[in-house]
């Protein structure tokens, strides 16, 4: 079975360290790469053919957006985990709506991030519990004729 070639984009090098060596132990995955920037997160990911970004929050919503955009220009089926320090449902609401994959909390059980990369490269989209409620209600406010079936949809938390 060939791994699931993943890619950690985080400006603090102790959390792309410890997200690096806690994925490392996980079966069907490997880091192919970290990154300190998305500059150098989005050459990584052509560069190594990359399957799932994990990419923190904080490195600028601007650039955080068109970055998603920028990764799925270098390969159109990579998917983006957005990790943030706060469940703030606006921020993941604006990534899903920029095509990541996901949105979570860094306060993820650390034992759970191994299946949630897992379903990451399955093409399921991953959020927590908490913002479900949000994403129905944005869903609903779209109208029923644009509401259409999710083919997968794990929630944490």
């Amino acid at each position: 079975m060939t791994p699931i070639r993943v890619l950690v984009v985080d400006a603090d090098a102790l959390a792309r360290r410890a997200l690096r060596d806690l994925l490392a132990n996980v079966e069907g995955l490997e880091v192919c790469a970290t990154a300190g920037n998305i500059v150098a997160g989005v050459v990584a990911v052509a560069e190594h053919d990359i399957d799932v970004v994990l990419m923190d929050a904080r490195l600028g919503c601007d650039e955080r957006l068109s970055a998603i955009r920028r990764i799925h220009e270098a390969r159109s089926n990579a998917r983006v985990l957005i990790l943030s320090t706060s469940d703030d449902h606006e921020l993941g609401l604006r990534a899903l709506r920029d095509n990541a994959a996901g949105f979570l909390s860094k306060d993820v059980h650390l034992d759970a991030l191994g299946r949630i990369v897992h379903s990451l490269a399955r093409g399921e989209v991953v959020i927590t519990r908490a913002m479900t409620a949000t994403v129905i209600a944005e869903m609903r406010t779209l109208g029923p004729r644009r509401i259409t079936a999710t083919r997968g949809l794990s929630t944490v938390g």
